[in-house]
Parts: structure tokens; C-alpha cells; sequence
């Protein structure tokens, strides 16, 4: 009895037609196919999609590739230039200044080497820009290069020129020692300044350059000389007045003497003011008066002259140098002030 309740309270089966039951059979095994088919295709999709991506990425990334090669090989062309630079200023050194007669070489292979080294490097920069004409980092070294080995170029062959048409003129010397000096190789600076300057043909601007030498680098100028601090001063003072014993009334080269006892310590203060009055005594324009004027109150003010800086300020009268008296005033003001302030009260 108890089944038979349970067997009546069970829904009634359904009876699906006919045409229902084939139509499922039909989808179920459509979307079989289906699943079978994408599982069978899927490593084919996997496939395409990565040669896409592959395809994709080798586009993105070729201009990458093009680019970081270019500047790999920008690079290179860089090393190159400064090698030669560097190679280019060993034969410079190496170059025999001490020779006793310039003459003695007679061929410009030195240039020749120079010019052959310089070529070769320009051109290299020249295609390089060519291949890539949006590169300015290669535009500026091939011009920064050009303009460096133009210039090493021309001052060896000016050397060189002079060397042979006027084997003893100190000129040819002169722009070796200018050279030099450029490059900061001060030792065959000083070698060469002094051989232009012991020929008899020196003028008085060689000499200077010598002196302006001596004096801007007196650590190294000591150190060639084998002198002290002191006495290297000393020497390049005594090369300033050579040069102004050949031209006594050249106003540049006597305040170009007088301006090195403002940077010189300890201070010179009668010699200091004797080389600006100097200065004062060959100006020969009302301008150059005023300026030397300005340049001696000046340093009477720095030395503690300052009764002798009033009475270099009571001559300035131009109004367009009335700034320049006004500064200086206040300038003997605060100095008077702070020599009041040391000395003690009584």
C-alpha cells in the first residue's frame, strides 16, 4: 500500500514526439562536431595568433632595432673621432721643438699626417649623417670635429710654412708655443716661447706671451724653471719689462702689467701703484685718462691708499664715469670705517 501511494505521487513521464527526440539528437551531435572541431583547430588558432603577435611585435620592434644600431655605430664613429684627436696630438708632441735651426725640416709630412688622419675620420661622419640625416648629436660632433682638427691642422702647417721660408724667424716658434699652449702641454709652451723670444727678431708681443705664461701658470712655470714661488714672479716680471723696454709707450702692454698686482698676494703695494701711474702717465685720450684713473683709485683702495685713492677720484670729472667714481667712494668708505672699527680706542 505504502508503494502504491509512492507510485502515484511520481509526476507522469513525458512523452516527447517524435521529430523532438531527432532534432536534439541532431543539435547534441552538432555541437559535438563542433567541440571536436575546435579542439582539433585550436592548436592552428595558437598557431596563427602567435605568428600575428610575432609579426606585430617584429614591426613594432624593427625601428628599435634600426635605431639602437645606429646609435651603437654613432658611438663607435665617436671613439673613432677622439682617437684620432688623440693620435693626432702625440705626433704634435712628438714633434722635435728643441731642434736647433727650423730649417732642418724641410718637408710638411706632420700636416700631411694630420690632414690624411682628419679625412679619413670626416668622412665616415659625413655617410654616417647622410644614412641618417635626423641624427643631431651627428651633426654637432662631425662639426665639433671638423672645427678641432681644422684648427690643429692649420696651426701645424702655419708652423710649418714659416719654418721653411724663415728658418730663424721666431715667429715660427711663436705660433708652436701658441699652440702648445692652447693645448695645455705648458712644458713645450715655455721651450718654445723662450726660443722665440732669445731670437733677435723678437717683438715686444712675443715677449709678453711669454710673461702673460709665466706669470697665469707660475706652479708649472716654477716646476720648469726649477724656481720658487717667488722668484718665478720675480721672472715673469723681469719678461714684462723686456718686452716693455722694446715698446715704452704701448699703453696695452703696460696696464696688461699693472692689472697682475691686483690677483698678486701678498700685495705690492708702492710697485703696484707705480705700474698704474705708469699706465696713467702714457694714456693719451681723455677715455683712456678716466680708465686708468678708475684702475689706479681702485687699487690704491685695495692696497689701504686711500688718501692717494681721493685724490685719483678728485680728477675723474666725465659725467659718464660718475657710477664708477660713486662705487669707489663707498669703497673708501666701508675701508675707512672697518680701519676705525680695528684700531683700538685710547
Amino acid at each position: 500500500m505504502f508503494v502504491m501511494l509512492f507510485q502515484s505521487r511520481l509526476p507522469a513521464p513525458v512523452k516527447l514526439p517524435r521529430a523532438s527526440f531527432h532534432t536534439l539528437s541532431l543539435g547534441g551531435a552538432l555541437v559535438g562536431v563542433a567541440v571536436i572541431l575546435l579542439y582539433l583547430s585550436a592548436p592552428v588558432l595558437l598557431w596563427q595568433r602567435s605568428l600575428t603577435t610575432t609579426s606585430l611585435s617584429a614591426k613594432t620592434t624593427t625601428p628599435t632595432v634600426e635605431v639602437a644600431g645606429a646609435e651603437l655605430s654613432f658611438q663607435e664613429l665617436v671613439w673613432l673621432a677622439r682617437s684620432a684627436e688623440f693620435r693626432c696630438d702625440e705626433w704634435i708632441a712628438q714633434n722635435p721643438a728643441q731642434e736647433p735651426r727650423l730649417g732642418q725640416k724641410l718637408s710638411f709630412e706632420l700636416s700631411c699626417r694630420l690632414g690624411h688622419r682628419y679625412y679619413k675620420v670626416r668622412r665616415s661622419l659625413e655617410k654616417f649623417v647622410e644614412a641618417h640625416p635626423g641624427h643631431e648629436d651627428a651633426v654637432l660632433e662631425l662639426d665639433r670635429f671638423t672645427r678641432v682638427m681644422t684648427e690643429k691642422i692649420a696651426a701645424v702647417l702655419e708652423w710649418e710654412t714659416l719654418r721653411n721660408e724663415s728658418p730663424d724667424s721666431p715667429a715660427a716658434w711663436h705660433s708652436l708655443a701658441v699652440y702648445y699652449n692652447n693645448q695645455g702641454l705648458l712644458a713645450r709652451a715655455f721651450q718654445c716661447y723662450e726660443k722665440a723670444a732669445s731670437l733677435p727678431q723678437a717683438s715686444a708681443a712675443m715677449i709678453e706671451d711669454l710673461a702673460v705664461t709665466q706669470f697665469m701658470f707660475r706652479a708649472d712655470a716654477a716646476a720648469f724653471y726649477s724656481l720658487s714661488p717667488e722668484a718665478m714672479v720675480e721672472r715673469s716680471f723681469a719678461t714684462y719689462r723686456r718686452a716693455m723696454a722694446l715698446e715704452p709707450r704701448n699703453l696695452n702692454l703696460a696696464r696688461h702689467f699693472a692689472e697682475c698686482f691686483f690677483v698678486l698676494r701678498p700685495l705690492r703695494a708702492t710697485e703696484g701703484l707705480r705700474a698704474w701711474e705708469n699706465v696713467l702717465n702714457l694714456a693719451g685720450s681723455d677715455i683712456e685718462t678716466h680708465e686708468a684713473l678708475v684702475s689706479c683709485a681702485r687699487y690704491a683702495v685695495v692696497v689701504g691708499r686711500l688718501g692717494q685713492a681721493q685724490m685719483f677720484l678728485a680728477r675723474l670729472t666725465r659725467p659718464d664715469f660718475a657710477e664708477h667714481k660713486e662705487r669707489i667712494e663707498r669703497s673708501v668708505l666701508v675701508k675707512r670705517r672697518l680701519v676705525a672699527e680695528a684700531t683700538p680706542s685710547r
